[in-house]
């Protein structure tokens, strides 16, 4: 910085192996960095480097290199002080904070906050280099920290880390300017994790780093200063104990066709009698061929193929606060359900983690009601239980997503 609480400036230069050369100027302040090309060359055992700053400007400099490794640096605007290669670069040089750079979030975060952990979902990865800060930095970074944290008050320690299913860098500026990094919590654990002893008041800039540049690495920033929240015991589940909830279509749904809802009326055979309070399970081949997904219904998505016919079709009796229809099956399927008003409800999974569908109607109706089921692969051929019943907790079993193989090592 050209003085204190100046931008923190990242100079990096490339010598291409074609005498090319890229000389890239980072302001962590700015929105995007500055590059300059130009050429190089080697005289006399020392690399002379040309930077065209602009038309009418060019920026000469010599790097040497003695006979025991010392680097020298002489040309316009270039100083090279004494550099100790054995202490980290952001030691020996002070960095201010700048608090007028950007960041993509900014918090403030007290001593005891009962919102600890405090958690905030950010993207890692970046364009700049990062070890350019020296000692254990790696990873490309952001030019703009992902995340400020303005910290107020007293504790025995302060704990920063990232969680993600990827191998994610972490660089964060303490408030006094010096920068702390760490690439994996331990030898088993690619998440990166800081612990900060008694920290001090003031501002933190933290980034996430990625070991690709521009590679996008999603994940969630966690601050805490409980210690029995660190990266290796931390969990999302944890933090909200409650179960997956059914996603099911509990509003009407569109109207069927008139001539659909005809033929289900005029249906002779193999039209069930069911009455409330008696539940009702029927095995079901699923093999239909029509798309369900091209039924012109407002408000409603269908998915799968199905039958012409249904695979149940039944008249309704009795009072009930709700009738469930479900389906359990050994690969993936859908519902589609004509109610006894003519309404339509599809439905595709009961939840994120379940492939079974699940469709729940309020207070039904007396009547006919037909049910299709639906396939979603239409080359394959789904055998199950297909259940009606108007209990206030059901849910059909879970059928999970299958994993895919990308090869004898890759799952």
């Amino acid at each position: 910085p050209e003085k204190k609480g100046g931008a923190i400036l990242l100079v990096t230069l490339n010598l291409n192996e074609d005498g090319s050369l890229l000389l890239e100027v980072a302001d962590l302040g700015a929105a995007e960095s500055v590059e300059y090309e130009g050429t190089w060359t080697v005289e006399d055992g020392d690399v002379v480097a040309e930077a065209i700053i602009s038309k009418k400007e060019t920026r000469t400099f010599r790097l040497s290199v003695d006979e025991n490794g010392n680097l020298s640096v002489e040309g316009e605007d270039f100083v090279l002080t004494h550099i100790d290669e054995t202490i980290p670069l952001h030691k020996q040089l002070p960095i201010p904070v700048d608090l007028s750079q950007r960041a993509y979030a900014t918090v403030d975060i007290q001593a005891g906050n009962p919102l600890d952990p405090f958690i905030i979902s950010v993207n890692g990865g970046g364009v700049l280099d990062g070890s350019g800060l020296g000692g254990d930095c790696v990873g490309y970074i952001n030019i703009e920290p992902v995340v400020r944290i303005k910290w107020e008050g007293e504790a025995d320690f302060a704990r920063i880390f990232f969680y993600s299913d990827h191998d994610p860098t972490l660089i964060v500026q303490a408030p006094d300017g010096s920068f702390y990094c760490n690439d994996d919590a331990n030898v088993l654990l690619l998440d990166p994790s800081l612990t900060f002893e008694n920290p001090q008041e003031g501002v933190y800039n933290i980034w996430v780093g990625s070991y690709q540049a521009d590679q996008l690495i999603p994940g969630v920033l966690v601050v805490t200063t409980r210690e029995d929240v660190s990266v290796e015991t931390f969990t999302l589940e944890g933090l909200v104990r409650r179960g997956p909830m059914p996603d099911v279509s509990r509003a009407p749904g569109g109207k069927a066709p008139d001539e659909l809802v005809e033929a289900i009326r005029n249906l002779k055979k193999g039209v069930e009698s069911l009455e409330a309070g008696e539940p009702f399970t029927k095995e079901v081949t699923v093999d239909g061929d029509a798309p369900a997904f091209e039924f012109d219904i407002e408000g409603q998505r269908c998915n799968g193929f199905i039958k012409a016919q249904p695979e149940l079709a039944f008249d309704w009796s009795g009072e009930a606060g709700q009738l469930t229809i479900y389906f359990e099956g050994d690969d993936d399927t859908t519902l589609l359900v004509v109610a006894a008003n003519g309404q339509i409800t599809c439905n595709d999974d009961a939840d994120a983690g379940n492939l079974n569908p699940m469709v729940t109607l309020d207070d039904p109706q007396e009547g006919r009601y037909a049910v299709f089921v639906g396939r979603v692969k239409p080359e394959v051929e789904v055998t199950g239980v297909l259940t009606v019943t108007d209990a206030a907790d059901a849910q059909p079993q879970a059928l999970a997503p299958k994993s895919f193989s990308l090869g004898s090592d890759n799952q």
